[in-house]
């Protein structure tokens, strides 16, 4: 799959719509399963995606525009083509997130292993998820989150799938990043291999939704800063205005993210969001400082609001 993954990769990058189809409907007529070109080809790819826009290489649009062909490209290789043998699932975004591709790579790697799958892309409101597991029953529902920034979403979705009488499973780049993830918004916590992810799958067809997660506190924190997120962002305007462009529009994910490590009562997501917006201020010409600046002034804020996450709007703070 090493040359398949690299030709397809070019074809993004030329932005090949043909191209990138002949690359894995060759690779799929050779044999290739679909859970194979998730893992060696459409995830390796969209993740050199996601970097070129961080490295400043790619713009948004072009950024875009490859996933687009990405999943025209995944659309080609995912046909129906057995009967299902399994049971019925919902995958979905949480509430706020818009990475919409990679629960789609896991939901037609689950189809080609024998799940009728329901795929609601990117950022399905709590509510209206919970309307559409009452009307359609599910098994099981997957929830994705991509970013720390998520987890306040993943909290409201959990509860709307529980409430629906529906086991959720969270997967994504957050739940793996942060494994107490899952415990904390009462979800299953989804393997990293698909294989794996199957087994479970079959092992919840049946069964009640995990009951409503202990840390009431924490979650009344994530919600608490979540909900006045607004105020925040406006609160701040000044500190970010010394930040490049590209930078300034991830204010709501910086709270969110806050909100996250409330959550977790951990300070990684924010750290770990700290060292990433300092290294994609830095790539644009930008002082680092201004990062450290920005987290100094939402513990401001946020201590008025939820006055014990001071220590942790503290801990966030890095050093460019």
């Amino acid at each position: 799959m090493t040359g398949s993954s690299g030709e397809f990769l070019a074809a993004l990058s030329a932005l090949s719509r043909r191209g990138a189809v002949e690359v894995v409907v060759g690779a799929r007529a050779g044999g290739a399963a679909v859970g194979t070109l998730v893992a060696d080809v459409f995830a390796p790819a969209e993740r050199e995606v996601g970097l070129r826009w961080e490295r400043d290489e790619w713009s948004v649009a072009q950024e875009h525009a490859a996933t687009v062909i990405a999943e025209l490209a995944l659309s080609a290789v995912s046909q129906d083509g057995h009967d299902r043998v399994h049971g019925r699932l919902v995958a979905a975004c949480v509430s706020g997130e818009w990475h919409a591709f990679p629960v789609r790579l896991v939901a037609e790697s689950l189809r080609d292993l024998g799940w009728s799958v329901t795929c609601l892309g990117g950022s399905v409101p709590a509510d209206q998820l919970e309307g559409f597991l009452r009307e359609h029953r599910p098994d099981a529902v997957l929830l994705s989150a991509t970013l720390a920034a998520s987890l306040p979403g993943a909290l409201e979705s959990v509860a709307a799938a529980r409430r629906a009488g529906v086991p959720a499973v969270l997967g994504g780049a957050a739940a793996d990043a942060y494994p107490a993830a899952a415990a904390a918004v009462g979800a299953h916590a989804a393997p990293s291999d698909v294989l794996a992810v199957h087994d479970l799958l079959e092992r919840l067809v049946g069964s009640p939704p995990l009951p409503e997660p202990p840390g009431a506190q924490a979650q009344q924190r994530c919600r608490d800063l979540h909900s006045e997120r607004p105020a925040l962002v406006d609160a701040l305007g000044g500190a970010a205005s010394a930040l490049p462009a590209a930078a300034g529009s991830l204010l709501a994910p910086l709270v969110d993210t806050l909100a996250a490590a409330a959550l977790l009562g951990d300070t990684a997501p924010l750290d770990d969001f700290t060292d990433w917006l300092t290294g994609v201020v830095r790539v644009r010409g930008g002082d680092p400082a201004a990062v450290d600046a920005l987290v100094q002034a939402l513990r401001r804020e946020a201590a008025p609001l939820v006055p014990e996450l001071g220590e942790l709007a503290t801990a966030g703070v890095r050093r460019g």
